[in-house]
């Protein structure tokens, strides 16, 4: 089976194609039954190791400061989701300064 397929939720055997006659050939029907099994499983601990190296590559390549630029913002909003915080990032920081006292 050819790398780019390992992540889809329908094995893929031959030619990388289902045949005619397969209710998996459609490719919205293969999306929406991949998106479906990450819902149901999760991401293997592979596929969550590649996605943090993607992220990692596209955070050296964009530009601005480090707590600014997109994929470090959006890095953090996970971890702030997971109910921890990233030190040095003003998301999910409850200091004094966000209270209001009556």
């Amino acid at each position: 089976m050819p790398k780019s397929r390992r992540v889809t939720a329908v094995p893929f055997v031959g030619k990388d194609v289902p045949s005619t006659k397969s209710e998996f050939s459609h490719p919205d029907v293969l999306i929406g039954l991949t998106a479906l099994s990450y819902r149901y499983q999760g991401l293997r601990k592979s596929d969550f190791k590649t996605l943090i190296k993607a992220m990692q590559d596209e955070f050296w390549d964009e530009g601005g400061p480090f707590a600014k630029r997109p994929s470090a913002v959006m890095y953090a909003e996970w971890v702030v989701k997971a109910g921890c915080r990233v030190r040095g990032s003003l998301l999910g920081r409850s200091d004094s300064s966000s209270l209001f006292y009556l």
